[in-house]
């Protein structure tokens, strides 16, 4: 399977691990302004796609591919997301730069991921998260006492979180009862809901790309 990174603009994770990220991938893609920082470190992402209202002229004139999309209805990283779902649609996608830019952005971004490609991996400064919805089953490899927590998006049901040291109640919500900052106790955790969508988050070393 293809390994494609997606990079959005955020820059709370280290340059050198975006770098490190870039290199352990078959395909890179840029939303807009997060090539310029790509391109400035050496990296040149394989494709740049956006309003291109942040990309740095040079660039812009340079680099052999760019797909613009001005469409104003849709953000830099839907437009990153549905290139995906349209041209790679059996890739491995992961998501990297999703911290550190404006906070509506930040929301922004992880709602466009969770309507359009809900199975993409997100790679955080300090941690990898994942969607866990209707059907679709999330088991991490973890260590005892790792931190995880999980965060409903949606009013959830039928949760079920086991590797924890302090299983969830089996219905939890944005408004109610959560996950946060428990504990695994073994090898893996696995999360499944019946109904609903949460994000699973994993505390952890994202410096060496890890794609299983």
């Amino acid at each position: 399977m293809m390994k494609v990174l997606g990079v959005l603009a955020g820059q709370d994770v280290p340059i050198e691990v975006v770098v490190a990220w870039c290199r352990s991938a078959d395909f890179v893609i840029a939303a807009d302004g997060a090539a310029n920082r790509l391109i400035d470190s050496g990296a040149s992402p394989d494709l740049i796609v956006g309003d291109l209202d942040s990309l740095e002229p040079i660039h812009a004139s340079t680099h052999a591919r760019v797909k613009a999309d001005l469409d104003q209805e849709t953000t830099d990283c839907d437009k990153l997301l549905i290139y995906v779902q349209e041209n790679l649609p059996d890739s491995d996608l992961s998501i990297v730069g999703i911290e550190g830019d404006r906070f509506d952005h930040v929301l922004a971004s992880l709602h466009s991921i969770a309507r359009i490609s809900p199975n993409s991996r997100l790679i955080l400064r300090d941690g990898v998260a994942w969607f866990v919805r209707l059907g679709q089953e999330v088991i991490a490899s973890t260590k005892p006492d790792q931190t995880m927590s999980l965060i409903p998006i949606t009013d959830c049901t039928g949760v079920e979180l086991t590797g924890v040291a302090w299983p969830p109640k089996t219905e939890i919500s944005p408004l109610g009862a959560t996950s946060i900052s428990n504990q695994a106790t073994g090898d893996h955790v696995r999360a499944k809901i019946m109904t609903g969508m949460a994000l699973l988050v994993l505390r952890a070393d994202t410096s060496k790309p890890d794609w299983s």
